[in-house]
Parts: C-alpha cells; structure tokens; sequence
C-alpha cells in the first residue's frame, strides 16, 4: 500500500474537489466538512484521515450565544 499510498497523497486535493464535484457540494458544507480533511497515514488497505479539531470548536464557540 505504500506505492499507492504515496500516489494518494499526491493527488490528495484533487481527490477531494473531485468528491465535492461527484456530489454537487455546496462551498460552505465542502469548506466545512471536506477541505480540512488531511491524509494521515494507511494501515493495510485502510487510510487515516485526520481534522483538526480547533477548527469545529471554534466553529460551535461562535456558533453558541453568549451566557
């Protein structure tokens, strides 16, 4: 997997524009959801994927009102 692994990881931004145009996404759900997606690493014929988290939280902070 680490031949394929490498090419996936070349090809990685274009394998998730190519998803939000399969899927006919919206900027802000792909923005939101898809564009931080990062490629960790693969296990066997697994691939891990990772967000940042900071991202969300800030996201719900601003979302949330204010006690």
């Amino acid at each position: 997997m680490a031949k394929d692994f490498n090419l996936i990881k070349e090809k990685w931004e274009e394998i998730l524009l190519h998803t939000r145009e399969i899927n006919e996404m919206p900027d802000v759900a792909y923005n939101i959801w898809i564009a931080p997606l990062k490629l960790y690493d693969s296990i066997g014929e697994q691939l891990i994927i990772l967000v940042e988290m900071k991202q969300f939280i800030s996201m719900i902070r601003n979302a949330m009102p204010k006690p």
